[in-house]
């Protein structure tokens, strides 16, 4: 069987996520301390939802990952025949002109927990809605929410 045309339309599926990569820009993974950066973000935009919550007062949350999320990277598969006509493959990420892999998919962290205080969490119709909020907001187990009253420092 000749792996020619299997290899040619590898070739133009390289070319077409090539031309409609963002080439020109300098777009690399995130560096752990960016990814920590991104978490903080999403505590503070928590938080903000949160502390609207009828009776919640002043909200601090906490979200503790398992990891960083992952990335999948285009990939070019390589056929090729050798002396005795077996058929080799190898893989190689995409590129950008940059140098840069090319992410099909940006997966986000997985979430661990959530720690939630609040200063109305005492009232038990408060603590279920900020639980439901977090629950909603991440992709958390319900029993990994943990609502605590805060210490009010009126």
């Amino acid at each position: 069987m000749n792996k020619t045309p299997v290899f040619i339309f590898a070739a133009i599926i390289a070319a077409i996520v090539l031309a409609i990569s963002p080439g020109d820009k300098d777009e690399k993974p995130p560096l752990s301390g960016e990814v920590s950066a991104n978490n903080s973000e999403i505590e503070l935009r928590l938080e903000k939802i949160l502390s609207g919550i009828k009776g919640a007062g002043k909200v601090e949350v906490m979200v503790v990952f398992k990891d960083d999320g992952k990335e999948d990277i285009a990939m070019n598969r390589e056929y090729q025949r050798d002396n005795a006509g077996m058929v080799k493959s190898g893989e190689t990420a995409v590129m950008t002109s940059g140098r840069n892999a090319v992410v099909v998919q940006k997966n986000l962290p997985n979430v661990q927990g959530v720690i939630v205080t609040a200063e109305g969490a005492n009232d038990e119709t408060v603590k279920e809605n900020l639980k439901n909020a977090v629950a909603a907001a991440l992709p958390v187990a319900y029993h990994r929410i943990e609502v605590l009253e805060k210490e009010y420092n009126g």
